[in-house]
């Protein structure tokens, strides 16, 4: 299920391939600035803000790249942003777990149990 943005698919659509395209880095790479950088934060803001409703696809990029960015968080940075990552996280995907067209395999075994435990 898509939501536009505004009215303006063509933003969601780009914001969601800019999100593939920093977890696609990350991956080949390992470079955590990809997910870690202000610019990936915003960016997941965007394409999960409160006027988009629960797109599973774009929420599932989003929480990826707030979870990565939780994890991947070194000792020095702020504990405040760390926090926010995490609940981010968590909060995109048990909007997708409660989604009709959510499938939990999509999320991480450890967000899973994370959830549950917070019932």
């Amino acid at each position: 299920m898509s939501f536009p943005i505004g009215g303006n698919s063509g933003m969601r659509d780009r914001l969601l391939a800019d999100l593939r395209e920093r977890l696609r880095r990350y991956r080949e790479t390992g470079d955590a600035q990809v997910v870690l950088s202000h610019e990936a934060r915003w960016e997941a803001i965007a394409l999960t803000g409160p006027h988009t409703g629960v797109d599973v696809e774009a929420y599932l990029a989003a929480a990826e790249v707030r979870w990565l960015a939780y994890r991947l968080a070194d000792k020095d940075r702020d504990p405040r942003t760390r926090d926010a990552d995490l609940r981010t996280a968590l909060t995109l995907y048990g909007a997708v777990l409660r989604a009709p067209d959510g499938d939990p395999d999509l999320v991480p075994a450890p967000v899973r149990l994370l959830l549950e435990q917070a019932g």
